[in-house]
């Protein structure tokens, strides 16, 4: 859900592969990979803080989101979680929540744009 989507548009605004974004927080890219495309949980806290540190991102705000997304059914049953969970991604630039990062192919002798793509 919004964790992955958010490391992975932080990992492409910072043009880093999987590959070099797994050496930094010493994964492999295929559990990242897993990671940004939701095949996994978030990770724990310390991963959640390595991840932070290399792309550059508030760690409090992503370990939030991560727990907001690994809390037990029990949880996101109560009415004030909702509250929280809206809480906490009022917080995340709506950027970082909007689809994936697509370079768009530049025309001109300009720097290329950027587009989001939803999916």
């Amino acid at each position: 859900m919004a964790f992955g989507m958010i490391v992975k548009n932080l990992r492409a605004g910072k043009k880093l592969t999987l590959e070099d974004l797994g050496k930094q927080v010493k994964k492999s890219k295929g559990y990242l990979s897993g990671i940004e495309n939701q095949k996994v949980r978030p990770p724990t806290p310390k991963i959640v803080a390595s991840l932070a540190a290399s792309l550059g991102f508030d760690a409090s705000l992503l370990a939030q989101v991560a727990y907001v997304e690994k809390a037990p059914k029990s949880l996101t049953l109560l009415p004030e979680f909702e509250a929280f969970k809206q809480s906490v991604m009022s917080k995340v630039p709506a950027n970082l929540l909007a689809g994936h990062l697509v370079k768009v192919e530049n025309t001109k002798d300009t720097a290329p744009e950027v587009e989001t793509k939803q999916g």
